[in-house]
């Protein structure tokens, strides 16, 4: 079941290594100013990780584009939890995301995504408010993805189908 809201709550600077933040459980809080290597936040079960560049105070952004600063496979296979990056993210980001047992499922707010984002997630919600790498979505059967600079030429049109924000989701996002 996790911790009472905000039991345990981590805050680094820096740089984080592999796996920072995996199978974490609600109750659980993660803060970095600075940036995480691969496979960050893996098979979450809930919890919260929160990441912005390492001033704390910058915008995300170097020469007009967003830094990267969550490595390639992040969040995989996170069943709940919430994510929030003001930056980018690598290659393979929020693969297998799914929903728990309980009927959670993970949240995400990212800045951009490498190449093959989303693949074979089939549960939870992610906002996109910038660029993505191609083939977003393969093997995608379920969850939802919001895109605000939604470039139809990436996404795997086998799997995922672009539609406009409907009324319903406005609240969502």
């Amino acid at each position: 079941a996790g911790l009472p809201a905000g039991r345990l709550v981590l805050r680094h600077k820096g740089a984080a290594g592999h796996f920072y933040a995996a199978y974490s459980v609600t109750g659980m809080e993660f803060h970095m100013q600075g940036l995480v290597a691969d496979s960050a936040w893996s098979a979450a079960y809930g919890g919260k990780v929160v990441i912005v560049p390492e001033n704390g105070n910058g915008n995300g952004h170097a020469n007009g584009r967003a830094l990267t600063l969550a490595g390639n496979t992040f969040g995989y296979g996170a069943r709940a939890g919430r994510a929030y990056i003001r930056g980018r993210a690598g290659n393979r980001f929020g693969i297998c995301l799914r929903r728990s047992h309980e009927g959670d499922a993970p949240r995400i707010v990212v800045e951009g995504v490498e190449a093959n984002a989303f693949q074979y997630m089939t549960g939870g919600t992610a906002l996109v408010l910038g660029p993505t790498g191609f083939n977003l979505g393969a093997g995608m059967t379920g969850g939802v993805v919001y895109l605000l600079d939604a470039d139809e030429a990436m996404l795997n049109r086998y799997y995922v189908e672009p539609s406009p924000l409907a009324e319903s989701d406005a609240s969502t996002v």
